[in-house]
């Protein structure tokens, strides 16, 4: 059934409507006085014909929110003009980068590096945040400089995978190709692997440290009461900010582990993703990072 027959469908079935709230129409929420949908409310939705076109401006209003939510996701899924037809879009797999490979050749003026490409096509894999981040920066200016340098995301890619690694090592010898390997001991071990690399994560928690890298700060606003144009009073409140509190162990998990930007991460703190608030967050994600190469 056609989202049309539907729509009328409903508006036909009680053609005598109830009594809309006061100030708002029940089919478009829209307010008297406020925009064109506003006459649909201006005698109560009573007649038919003027719920039946709320309704369909709503159902527009919607297909197209839909649609651009759907263009949206296909285009961060988008496969890189540079790679083989043969990957398809998934947007549950998500973004992708280009990762061209390089080989070592011996030429009659010396060793030189070329491309490797299968039938002229360069691999993919899917991009990180870092990798999201540094695509956002040249759409916005081509020429601007990468927002982190090759040792900040080689060290920020190590303690994401190292981390993972030590998440997941809770039995040994799981794969098929462990069970020849299970015998033995000494410092060539399995249990002294997870030890080691243990240790490791727990040096590279400290240099991260548990600071803060952002937290809300309480202003004073002046709050004025007036009565028939006269000021009563005025008096000061202190007032804090809704976002949540941000520490570097916090960032540097969010954008190494969980893939999340800096705009995402202020979103999901609750905190509006101003020049500024960015501005503190990359400062203290570098700090974090080189701290972390230093290792």
């Amino acid at each position: 059934m056609k989202i049309e027959t539907q729509i009328e469908a409903v508006a036909l079935a009680s053609h005598v409507p109830p009594t809309p709230p006061k100030g708002r129409c029940p089919a478009c929420g829209a307010v008297p006085g406020e925009g064109r949908d506003a006459l649909a409310m201006a005698c109560g939705a009573a007649e038919v014909g003027e719920r039946l076109a709320c309704l369909r401006r709503r159902a527009v209003a919607r297909a197209e929110r839909d649609r651009a939510a759907v263009e949206a996701v296909k285009a961060r899924a988008a496969v890189p003009e540079v790679a083989s037809p043969e990957i398809v879009a998934a947007p549950a797999r998500g973004p992708m980068r280009v990762a061209p490979q390089a080989e070592t050749v011996w030429t009659d003026a010396g060793p030189r590096a070329r491309a490797v490409t299968r039938d002229g096509f360069h691999p993919v894999a899917l991009a990180d945040a870092f990798d999201v981040m540094t695509m956002q920066a040249r759409r916005r200016d081509k020429d601007a400089a990468p927002p982190y340098t090759v040792a900040q995301v080689e060290a920020g890619r190590e303690y994401a995978r190292l981390r993972e690694r030590c998440l997941s090592e809770g039995v040994r010898c799981t794969s098929v190709e462990a069970l020849g390997q299970s015998g033995g001991s000494g410092q060539g071990s399995w249990i002294d692997g997870v030890i080691q690399r243990g240790e490791r994560l727990d040096r590279m928690r400290a240099a991260i440290g548990r600071e803060l890298a952002l937290a809300p700060r309480r202003q004073a606003a002046t709050v004025v009461r007036k009565e028939g144009g006269r000021v009563l009073a005025a008096t000061n409140r202190a007032t804090r900010e809704l976002g949540r509190t941000i520490t570097v162990a916090d960032l540097v998990d969010a954008v190494c582990c969980e893939g999340l930007t800096l705009s995402a991460l202020l979103q999901r703190r609750g905190w509006s993703a101003r020049t500024e608030s960015l501005a503190v967050l990359r400062a203290a994600l570098c700090a974090a990072l080189d701290r972390l190469y230093g290792l």
